[in-house]
């Protein structure tokens, strides 16, 4: 979508020098040459000094690529769908300076080499020694090359004859790339003003420091002169000071300064002994670490030889493991012969008991066959013993007949 935009150039110089009357309202001090800073549109930079190469501010502009219209037919040839879409999902930059574009109805007409100059962010104050003088206002039409690009291929799209639906799902995928380079610029602009600000606390805090030594370097030269005065010494060293004030100026700063530099003193005092402090809280801190230090060393040999202890109990174990192996294979292989020899000799056995079987039942059969015999012959011999008996028995009746 369009952005209207309306930006305010203002360059804020600010001198080299401090005058002769920055201090104290005292008029014939020159002091040295204090380096300010030069605030402008874009950034904030020191002289002579470049930004880190961490950071750089001109590739967070150059980043973002962005056109300006040159022409008022740019403004005139957006379509409505291109007007809807911006309304839908405004940007950062365009909800920042809408009211000026309602309050401001030539904002179509735009310098040809005008170029869009983000502000300070949010806590960035501008502050200059130069008298305030009128803002120049330009009033802008800021055009980015996506925005241009997304404008372009909706328009493609419809000259297409590409249905009204389907030019309301590109515009939607075309909203949510423009919201997402928002988001973009939105982190690219924080960023920019958290190194804008500190930056501007860094140029502060020299700023004091430098204000503070000059006016220990004051101080100094008025207690060197309050002393040349009160021990009478050769009043040729005023003149040598260049554009001092007057005696009277001299002495009646005296007293404050010299209040300040006692005070400055007793802090500087409290610093040394605060430093001392640190030095032996350094030093206790850093034999403590020594300490660690050799206890860690003494755990690191320690764990060496444990674990070269380990390493020689592994190999053991590991030789005593495949011997084991070893003796259980051979084991195996024994027990499997063993076991063939069982089975065959049991096969044999049944064999052997099968023939014995056989002959005992071959044995018993004979037996119960002598047997049967025995008694057939045992009643042969009681019937032959009978007849035997009777012939004799008829032999000796014959016998006793004869006679």
């Amino acid at each position: 979508g369009d952005q209207n935009m309306e930006v305010e150039n203002r360059d804020v110089e600010m001198t080299d020098e401090l005058s002769p009357r920055d201090v104290d309202g005292s008029v014939g001090v020159s002091t040295p040459p204090q380096k300010r800073l030069a605030v402008d549109s874009r950034t904030i930079t020191r002289p002579k000094r470049t930004s880190p190469p961490a950071v750089s501010l001109p590739h967070v502009f150059n980043q973002e690529n962005v056109e300006v219209a040159v022409a008022p037919q740019s403004v005139s040839s957006i379509s409505p769908r291109s007007s809807t879409m911006s309304s839908a999902a405004p940007t950062p930059a365009a909800t920042m300076t809408a009211p000026a574009a309602a309050a401001t109805p030539a904002a179509q007409t735009v310098a040809p080499t005008a170029a869009p100059a983000p502000g300070p962010p949010e806590g960035v104050v501008r502050t200059s020694a130069a008298p305030p003088r009128a803002a120049r206002q330009q009033t802008v039409v800021v055009h980015s090359a996506s925005a241009n690009q997304m404008r372009a291929i909706v328009e493609q799209a419809k000259n297409n004859g590409l249905p009204d639906a389907g030019v309301a799902q590109l515009e939607k995928s075309l909203m949510d790339f423009i919201s997402i380079k928002d988001r973009e610029w939105s982190a690219k602009y924080e960023k920019m003003g958290a190194i804008m600000l500190e930056r501007k606390q860094e140029a502060d805090r020299e700023f004091a420091q430098m204000k503070a030594d000059k006016e220990g370097l004051e101080a100094c030269v008025n207690c060197l002169l309050k002393a040349a005065e009160t021990t009478n010494q050769d009043r040729a060293f005023i003149p040598s000071v260049p554009n001092l004030p007057p005696a009277p100026v001299l002495a009646a700063m005296s007293a404050d300064k010299l209040a300040e530099m006692t005070r400055l003193k007793k802090e500087n005092e409290a610093l040394i002994n605060e430093n001392t402090k640190l030095h032996d809280q350094h030093a206790s801190s850093f034999g403590v670490y020594k300490m660690q230090k050799e206890a860690i060393g003494k755990f690191h040999s320690a764990n060496a030889e444990l674990e070269e202890k380990v390493r020689t109990l592994r190999d053991g174990y590991d030789r005593l493991k495949r011997h084991a192996e070893s003796k259980l294979d051979e084991a195996s292989i024994e027990n499997d012969q063993l076991r063939r020899d069982l089975v065959r000799k049991e096969k044999s056995h049944d064999q052997d008991t099968i023939g014995i079987r056989m002959r005992l039942k071959k044995a018993e059969s004979e037996v119960a066959e002598l047997q049967e015999n025995l008694e057939q012959k045992r009643k042969q011999n009681s019937e032959l013993k009978d007849i035997c008996e009777e012939l004799i028995r008829k032999a000796d009746m014959s016998t006793s007949d004869v006679e």
